[in-house]
């Protein structure tokens, strides 16, 4: 998230997200509409397991959610417990 210097929005956001994985964070950030938190997590995910759906930051909103959901699936598949 990019909340700049706002102490507040930020706590408020710790607060609800604390419990997830960071492998959840990453998964959600790709779902960001902010193209640069959506690069940055691709980044860390290809980093962690490679490039293994094709997800690119910059495509249409359609196709990044398709691939989303891939890569969601293909952690599940390994045993993560990921939405």
């Amino acid at each position: 998230q990019d909340f700049g210097r706002s102490r507040v929005r930020w706590t408020a956001w710790w607060r609800r997200h604390e419990e997830k994985p960071r492998l959840q964070w990453l998964l959600d950030g790709l779902a960001n509409p902010s193209a640069m938190l959506r690069s940055a997590a691709q980044e860390e995910l290809a980093a962690l397991c490679g490039d293994v759906v094709g997800y690119r930051f910059d495509q249409p909103r359609r196709e990044r959610d398709v691939l989303r959901r891939r890569w969601v699936e293909w952690w599940q598949r390994r045993g993560f417990p990921v939405e």
